[in-house]
C-alpha cells in the first residue's frame, strides 16, 4: 500500500468490529491530517484488532502512529515494527479510553497516553513477524500474502464512515 495525499490519511477510518490477521506494509505520507496511521483512525469501544501488525513508514507533519490514533477497544497480539516520522509519534496508540491491550510490541515510537506495550528490538520484531506469518499461513494455506490489499477475504472487516475531525 503506498498513499501520498493530503486528506486519505488511514487504512481503516473508523472501526466498530473485528480486524484479524491484517499487516499493512508500504509507506504513507500526509501533510493535511491531524492523525496519520498504519491500521485504522479509531477502534471504538468493543471492536478488536487482533494478531495484527503495520510496517509502514509513516510520513507526516502532525501526529503519526503505529497502529491507531485512539485505541479504545481491545487489542490482542499485535505490533508496529515501521517507521514515524511526525511532530507526535506513538508506537501503538496515540490515546486510550478504557481500552484493553494484550501482546502489544513495538520497535520505535513512545506509548500513547493510558497505552501499554512492550518495546522491542527490530532482530526480535523480525522474529515475531516470522513466527506469526509461518503460523497463520499454516492455517490458511492458499494465503500467501499478509498486505491490505491482498487477502481481504481472510478479514471479518466491519468499517463506518464518519465525518472526519
Amino acid at each position: 500500500m503506498s498513499l501520498n495525499t493530503a486528506s486519505e490519511r488511514n487504512p481503516f477510518p473508523y472501526v466498530y468490529g473485528t480486524i484479524m490477521n491484517l499487516g499493512t506494509t508500504g509507506t504513507l505520507t500526509n501533510t493535511g491530517a491531524n492523525y496519520t496511521v498504519g491500521i485504522a483512525r479509531s477502534i471504538r469501544s468493543g471492536a478488536v484488532l487482533a494478531n495484527c501488525y503495520s510496517t509502514m513508514k509513516i510520513t507526516t507533519n502532525a501526529n503519526a502512529a503505529g497502529l491507531a490514533a485512539s485505541g479504545n477497544g481491545i487489542l490482542n497480539n499485535c505490533y508496529f515494527a515501521g517507521t514515524l516520522k511526525g511532530s507526535s509519534n506513538y508506537a501503538i496508540a496515540a490515546s486510550s479510553s478504557g481500552g484493553s491491550y494484550t501482546g502489544c510490541y513495538y520497535t520505535v515510537g513512545n506509548l500513547g497516553k493510558n497505552m501499554s506495550g512492550k518495546k522491542i528490538t527490530d532482530d526480535e520484531a523480525k522474529k515475531i513477524i516470522g513466527n506469526n506469518l509461518r503460523k497463520f499461513r499454516k492455517r490458511n494455506s492458499t494465503f500467501t500474502d499478509l498486505k491490505v490489499l491482498r487477502g481481504l477475504k481472510y478479514l471479518k472487516v466491519t468499517v463506518k464512515q464518519e465525518a472526519l475531525e
